[in-house]
C-alpha cells in the first residue's frame, strides 16, 4: 500500500500522480538517480533499498501536524494584530475630545481627559474632583497593560498577552465610567452655577467616541477571554 507523501492520500498501484492533490507518485533512487514508483521497495536499476512506503502516512502526519501548527501561528498573529489595533480607540480615549460644552458658555469646546484635567479656566466650578483622579489612574494602569501585551506579543507568548489586553480592556471600561460620573457633576454643578435649565438638559454633552470606547472596551475584555483559550497556548516557532 502507498501513499502521498504530500497529503497521505492512499496511491494505487500503477498510478503516476496523487489523485487528491497531483503529487507525482515517482521518486529519484538516492543512489542511481532512476525514478521509482512509491510503492518500490527496492530500486529496479541498482537495487538499493528504498524507503519503506508503509512509513509515508507518519512523515506525511507529522507534516500535516507541522502545517497546522504553522496556520494556527499565523492565525494567532492576525487576530492579534487587528485587537490590538481596535484596542488603540480605548487607549486613545484620554487624548481624544469625549464631551463638548454647547455654545451658550464656551463656544462649542471639546474637552478630553487630558485637557480636563489641565484646565485652568473652570477650574472655579470644582473644588475636589475624586472621580477625575480615579479616572486617570485607571487609564494609567490601561496604558501599561496594553504596552506589556505588546511586549508579550513580540516575546510569542500568547497566554500572557490575551490575559494583560483583557485586563487593559477592563480598566478602560472602569475609567470610562468614571469618567460619565465626572461629566454627569459638571452638568449638574454648571447647571446650579448658572441656574439655567439648558446647561444641565443640552449645553454639556458625551461625544460619540466616549460611547464608542465603552462598547470596544467591554467587547475586548470579552473576545480576549474566548481568545485566551483558543490561542493561549499558541508560541511562535
Amino acid at each position: 500500500m502507498a501513499f502521498c507523501t504530500k497529503c497521505g492520500s492512499q496511491i494505487r498501484a500503477g498510478d503516476k500522480f496523487c489523485m487528491k492533490c497531483g503529487t507525482p507518485a515517482e521518486l529519484l533512487c538516492p543512489k542511481c538517480g532512476t525514478y521509482y514508483e512509491i510503492s518500490n521497495k527496492y530500486c529496479m536499476k541498482c537495487g538499493n533499498v528504498l524507503a519503506n512506503s508503509e512509513q509515508m502516512p507518519q512523515t506525511t502526519n507529522a507534516s500535516v501536524q507541522y502545517s497546522s501548527a504553522n496556520s494556527s501561528e499565523i492565525a494567532f498573529y492576525i487576530i492579534a494584530v487587528i485587537m490590538l489595533f481596535v484596542s488603540s480607540v480605548f487607549v486613545l480615549a484620554p487624548f481624544i475630545p469625549t464631551w463638548s460644552v454647547g455654545q451658550l458658555l464656551r463656544d462649542e469646546t471639546n474637552f478630553s481627559i487630558i485637557t480636563w484635567a489641565q484646565s485652568s479656566s473652570i477650574e472655579d466650578i470644582f473644588s475636589d474632583e475624586p472621580l477625575l483622579i480615579w479616572c486617570l489612574i485607571h487609564f494609567f494602569v490601561c496604558h501599561i497593560l496594553y504596552f506589556i501585551s505588546i511586549i508579550q506579543l513580540i516575546a510569542k507568548r500568547g497566554n500572557a498577552f490575551w490575559s494583560l489586553l483583557q485586563i487593559s480592556g477592563l480598566f478602560s471600561f472602569i475609567a470610562l465610567i468614571l469618567w460619565m460620573f465626572q461629566i454627569h457633576i459638571v452638568k449638574s454643578e454648571l447647571s446650579k452655577d448658572y441656574s439655567i435649565f439648558y446647561v444641565s438638559s443640552d449645553a454639556v454633552n458625551p461625544t460619540a467616541y466616549l460611547y464608542i470606547s465603552l462598547f470596544i472596551s467591554l467587547a475586548v475584555f470579552i473576545i480576549c477571554a474566548f481568545l485566551r483559550g483558543r490561542f493561549g497556548n499558541t508560541k511562535a516557532t
